[in-house]
């Protein structure tokens, strides 16, 4: 029987110079614990005083997510298996960014998965 593990995975995104151009960068979080659930931690949008959300030029979201049962296998499947987990924590984290910034377009940055 397989033991569930969940991981956190950061999203940075970054604004670029065009107004609604983002570029996000995915990362597993080492240091924070996860949930034992498949769900979005959190958003942090910091803000300069008198800075309104469609100024804002940094965004951080965490989410936590299950392994991939194939994270443990340590066979040529271990790269699948982070592609696939990166490619939901990705999905996840657009998914409550975009309800912020409902008109950006997300490029990925290198080492992100699309």
């Amino acid at each position: 029987m397989a033991i569930e593990s969940y991981v956190v995975f950061r999203v940075e995104y970054i604004r670029q110079r065009k107004a609604n151009q983002w570029k996000a960068k995915t990362t597993e979080e080492v240091g924070l614990k996860a949930i034992d659930t498949e769900a979005v931690m959190g958003l942090a949008a910091p803000q300069r005083e008198g800075e309104t959300e469609a100024e804002e030029k940094y965004a951080i979201v965490h989410v936590s997510i299950k392994r991939d049962p194939r994270y443990f296998d340590m066979s040529r499947e271990l790269e699948e298996a982070l592609i696939a987990m990166l490619e939901k924590a990705n999905q996840m984290a657009d998914q409550i960014f975009l309800k912020r910034h409902p008109d950006a377009k997300i490029e990925r940055s290198e080492g992100s998965v699309p």
